[in-house]
């Protein structure tokens, strides 16, 4: 009577537990996040901005963005938009929620496959979780756009999950349909479900005869060559490059193991490739385990897992298909984290499922009990290493993406009045004349937060008293003045956002005529201030003579925090003739 109240909050322990990770990332994102679109998402953009014009047409859904067809997405959009008022932090965190939604089919997909008590199942879904919120995927998390792909990803397991419920064969059919047909058209990945999620059904169905299997397969096909031959109407197909066999191999090795490893294309390949090929290894092994198992319930149980990790293998093909011009290291991006993960989730759900199917089988000698149970420890223990060693290097990059997107916000801020392209060309990846054009549109609209700048007097700005650096020179050589100091936000002791030099005017203030970023070690600078969030807030800003009226001027350079649309000061003001 007594042990009820205990076991129940032994569970609900478990439960937050198992959720934890999903929390440490919802943390991550409120923390990190920065309100602003970037590279692609300039290319959505449009969607809001004619929807507000009452002209959006089905081509406007139906374009192409790179290799996909964003039809579903931009319908997303257009509700999310709206009520977030353009916030793209709003979209970072539905990636979040749509993770959610996934670890949900994933908790559904262990109880119809393992056998564990309640407490275990949590455990197992703990550990799940914590790849598929791994802050390794940072790169995806602070990029609204990204959403897609967590959209992708949740396609997939609500398909497999649909296929081996208890629904009735067509009722599969018709709901599979739907799913891929959503998921084509919402992500070029979301094509690779036509040859899983309905053949994955058929497979697990046990009451259908081998001629009806063929019927419902011919069908499933047919539709999918009907939905593929509409994804390529006017489709423009990017050249493919060619390589070795070997390269494409290696790529794809590397492909699998990067959630495994820091994932950035300038580090080292051969732990990510290492990782790789041990997973492939893995789920390879599992595969043939479950073709050469007499026990037809044992394979239907493995039957969703292995179509989990075929996604990742397919995945992983297509990127080497159409980015392996790129270099091999290209695998090693971030973004394709939130698709390889799920191959170590495949493998922790096959080894879940090879585990409990032993124990309740009597015909299974100790021997392969316990090489089994060394072998899910071994495989473990890897697991982990290589999740703590990339979520460290995650959570590091959490902080180095805010600084260069708030260097990027202040870009746009006053890119209206002052010629800002280093830094649209670093932090942006997106021409500033387009930027401007739509950024001004979503400003009409009350999308960019704040509002843009249309002055470059910078006593319209409010600003601040606090003294946030120093402005050390201006050295002139023939037409050229090169401008040296450095420049913090005070409250919080990071590098400035942007670094504004302005020219006084007599009747209206500081003029601001140029823009840099801080990126330079200061050393000297965090000796002094005894701490070292400061350590790379040098700037230097080399611009010509004419941008400033001829005659004497006193300029001033002035820190700004772009969070906070704040100005402030930095010590010394500089004399040019």
């Amino acid at each position: 009577m007594f042990d009820f109240p205990f076991r129940r909050a032994r569970t609900v322990l478990f439960a937050l537990l198992a959720y934890s990770p999903a929390f440490l990332t919802f943390r991550l994102i409120g923390r990190y996040g920065v309100d602003l679109p970037v590279a692609d998402d300039w290319n959505l953009m449009p969607t809001l901005i004619k929807a507000h014009q009452h002209s959006l047409t089905f081509f406007d859904f139906f374009s192409q963005n790179n290799e996909h067809r964003y039809v579903f997405p931009r319908l997303m959009l257009l509700v999310i938009g709206p009520l977030s008022s353009g916030n793209m932090k709003a979209l970072m965190f539905c990636s979040l929620i749509l993770a959610v939604l996934a670890s949900g089919g994933m908790w559904y997909l262990l109880g119809r496959t393992t056998q564990l008590s309640l407490d275990k199942r949590l455990l197992l879904l703990g550990l799940v979780n914590l790849f598929l919120f791994g802050p390794v995927q940072v790169g995806n998390w602070t990029w609204g756009g990204q959403f897609v792909l967590f959209l992708s990803n949740l396609f997939l397991v609500t398909g497999v999950a649909v296929a081996i419920s208890r629904r009735s064969l067509s009722a599969k059919f018709v709901i599979c349909l739907v799913i891929a047909l959503v998921a084509t058209f919402s992500f070029g990945s979301g094509a690779v479900l036509w040859v899983i999620i309905f053949p994955v059904a058929l497979l697990f169905e046990t009451r259908v005869r081998v001629m009806q299997r063929y019927w419902w397969l011919a069908g499933w096909f047919f539709a999918g060559a009907l939905a593929m031959k509409a994804y390529f109407f006017h489709y423009v197909r990017a050249p493919i490059p060619h390589a070795a066999a070997f390269d494409y191999l290696f790529y794809i090795s590397i492909f699998f193991g990067n959630h495994l490893s820091k994932a950035a294309p300038i580090y080292s390949i051969a732990w990510a490739a290492t990782i790789g090929i041990t997973l492939m290894v893995f789920y390879l092994g599992g595969a043939l385990w479950t073709i050469l198992s007499r026990d037809a319930s044992f394979r239907r149980k493995m039957l969703p897992w292995l179509a989990i990790g075929a996604f990742t293998f397919i995945s992983a093909a297509l990127a080497a298909a159409t980015r392996i011009g790129m270099g091999v290291n290209q695998s090693l991006e971030t973004r394709y984290t939130t698709f390889s993960l799920y191959l170590t989730l495949s493998i922790i759900g096959m080894f879940a499922v090879i585990a409990t199917n032993t124990q309740s089988d009597p015909d299974v000698n100790s021997r392969v009990t316990t090489s089994l149970r060394w072998l899910t420890a071994g495989s473990l223990t890897l697991l982990l290493a290589g999740h703590v060693y990339a979520s460290v290097w995650g959570i590091d990059l959490f902080d180095k993406i805010q600084k260069q997107r708030l260097h990027a916000k202040a870009a746009v801020f006053f890119t209206n009045v002052l010629d800002s392209q280093p830094a649209h060309d670093a932090y942006i990846c997106v021409d500033q004349g387009q930027v401007r054009e739509k950024a001004n549109s979503l400003d009409r609209l009350g999308f960019i937060h704040p509002p843009l700048v249309h002055t470059p007097e910078l006593s319209k700005l409010a600003s601040r008293p606090q003294q946030a650096g120093f402005f050390e020179s201006v050295s002139l050589e023939g037409q050229v003045c090169k401008a040296v100091g450095w420049a913090m936000i005070p409250k919080g002791y990071r590098p400035a956002d942007a670094v504004l030099l302005a020219y006084d005017d007599p009747t209206r203030g500081p003029i601001a005529f140029a823009l840099t970023v801080p990126t330079g070690p200061r050393p000297e600078v965090v000796q002094a201030t005894h701490d070292d969030r400061v350590g790379l807030s040098g700037w230097s800003y080399e611009f010509e003579r004419s941008k400033i009226p001829a005659g004497d001027h006193r300029i001033t350079a002035w820190a700004f925090d772009a969070d906070k649309t704040l100005l402030y000061p930095l010590i010394n003001t500089q004399m040019i003739h």
